[in-house]
């Protein structure tokens, strides 16, 4: 066929094509999601040490008036994990904002196509959920270190420093 100038067609051949293509897309795209991640986790992990060594101070004085060592440290993690959990809600807002846009753009696309228009991005609130909890814990995560070194901080030293 081929030396005749004709080329075969296969439906499965280029389903499969399209499935290796889709696979690749969501590898590089996954990726670049531990990446962002990654850079977040070092992001509040820095806050946090920040923290703690500008309020070394006021851990003494806690420390000074009976607070435990794991008062100190959820004090911190309860922190570390409110910037998660609004980090995450705003970047979850974000997103749901460029979708409706990018979904609304595409729709009047279609419709001047002539194509049945649909909603190409979809948002189950099971994926919004999941979101907002994995936010939330890897800033917790992130926070127990410098949550560890705030529990450890000596109140003698602590209400020295200046």
């Amino acid at each position: 066929m081929e030396a005749l100038g004709y080329r075969s067609f296969s439906y499965a051949a280029e389903f499969a094509e399209i499935g290796r293509f889709l696979l690749l897309f969501n590898l590089g795209l996954g990726a670049i999601g531990v990446v962002a991640l990654a850079t977040a986790a070092l992001g509040i992990v820095n806050t946090m040490l920040m923290s703690v060594s500008e309020r070394r101070r006021e851990i003494g004085i806690l420390r000074s008036l009976g607070a435990e060592a794991f008062d100190i440290r959820m004090l911190f993690l309860v922190e570390s994990g409110l910037i998660g959990a609004f980090g995450s809600a705003l970047g979850i807002l974000l997103g749901w904002g460029v979708a409706r846009l990018g979904s609304r753009v595409a729709r009047e696309i279609m419709i001047r196509q002539d194509v049945e228009p649909f909603d190409l991005f979809a948002t189950p609130p099971w994926l919004v959920l999941t979101a907002l909890l994995f936010g939330t814990f890897v800033s917790v995560v992130a926070g127990a270190l410098p949550a560890a070194r705030a529990s450890r901080e000596d109140p003698v030293q602590a209400l020295r420093y200046e």
